[in-house]
């Protein structure tokens, strides 16, 4: 096997399928990297058994061939060369990587050995715009539940309507929400893994502007540009997040995102860990507190619109503080009920609508 390709295409290539690599995995072929160099260019794979990735990229093939190259040892190799053209050519259970000034023998196992890449005929599958599902991620993915004892929660749920795309994750402290408004034919209902979602929708927004999803038993096929990502998918039910989002509330603030953000920010300052944000309520004024034992304490005070009731109520700083930073819009909504209900942000425009909910800590 012999081909030529320029480095910052190899690059690019590994990039996308470094996420597959086993980290310190007791069978050293899913530690490493597949290359094949073939008539339709390089296919690169890789699989750590939970997911299993594949690109093809261009390249000049003088001899066709494939082989298994040391995962990490490749990838840092490939890094560290200079801009142009690299050499790869394999002989037996050696291979060789050359460029200008620089030239690298690593020993390769058979490639014979490695898994096959999983079939990927889908019973389902929908579209949506690489950049718009990199938006919703973002905006949800804060909220999964590290958890491993509730595996269900581990997972971004996405649900498509014919009118409607939601994501939703939850930890079950808080939980966001964010809905598009779409017109699909199939409908669609997946719980993907936390690390899956946000990897696939970093790579697919870098390399394609669109991506496919599909549903294929238990796996779910995430195509984009030349690539396929395969992962298994959380199997079960996800919680009825309907029942517990507030439809009514007492009190309902309207306030200028940037500046509520920057105020819980300084406040939290002067927050331990476990340590609740206090948030009033009262004339048209929010004002956010922070008191930690032995340490101090910080108050910020901001101007807002007020509807209804005053309220003092409590949050994790940290919740609250990712709640703020996902909210993209200038002014967003604050809604409460009473100090033992959950609080929740709010903003809509004409295409999308986000909607994140805090639990509230006894400020007792």
């Amino acid at each position: 096997m012999k081909f030529s390709i320029e480095k910052t295409a190899l690059s690019k290539a590994l990039n996308i399928v470094s996420k597959g690599i086993m980290a310190r995995g007791a069978i050293p072929i899913y530690s490493g990297i597949y290359v094949e160099a073939s008539n339709d260019g390089l296919i690169i794979k890789t699989t750590d058994l939970e997911i299993s990735i594949k690109t093809i990229v261009s390249a000049n093939v003088e001899s066709l061939g494939k082989t298994i190259v040391p995962g990490k040892l490749f990838l840092d190799i490939i890094k560290s060369l200079p801009n142009g053209a690299v050499t790869f050519e394999q002989n037996n259970n050696q291979a060789n990587v050359l460029t200008t000034g620089a030239v690298f023998n690593l020993h390769t196992m058979s490639a014979d050995d490695f898994p096959e890449f999983p079939a990927t005929a889908t019973e389902k599958t929908v579209s949506i715009e690489s950049q718009m599902f990199s938006q919703a991620v973002n905006r949800v993915v804060k909220a999964v539940s590290k958890d491993e004892t509730r595996a269900i929660l581990n997972g971004v749920c996405l649900t498509v309507k014919p009118e409607e795309t939601s994501f939703v994750a939850t930890d079950s402290f808080r939980l966001s929400l964010y809905s598009i408004k779409t017109a699909s034919q199939q409908s669609m209902n997946l719980i993907i893994p936390g690390a899956v979602i946000e990897e696939v929708s970093r790579l697919a927004l870098e390399n394609s502007d669109t991506l496919t999803i599909g549903e294929a038993k238990n796996q779910i096929i995430f195509s984009f540009g030349n690539t396929s990502f395969i992962s298994r998918k959380i199997e079960g039910n996800y919680p009825d997040y309907n029942k517990i989002i507030p439809d009514t509330s007492l009190t309902s603030t309207k306030i200028k995102t940037k500046d509520f953000l920057e105020a819980i920010k300084r406040v939290s300052i002067l927050a331990a860990e476990h340590t609740a944000i206090r948030i009033k309520i009262e004339d048209n004024v929010l004002t956010a507190f922070a008191n930690t034992q032995d340490v101090g304490e910080a108050t910020a005070s901001l101007d807002c619109e007020q509807q209804g009731e005053a309220i003092e109520i409590g949050f994790n700083h940290q919740y609250i503080l990712d709640g703020l930073s996902s909210v993209s819009a200038e002014t967003c909504e604050f809604d409460t009920q009473t100090p033992g209900k959950p609080g929740v942000l709010k903003e809509a425009d004409e295409k999308t609508s986000f909607i994140y909910l805090m639990m509230p800590v006894n400020l007792n």
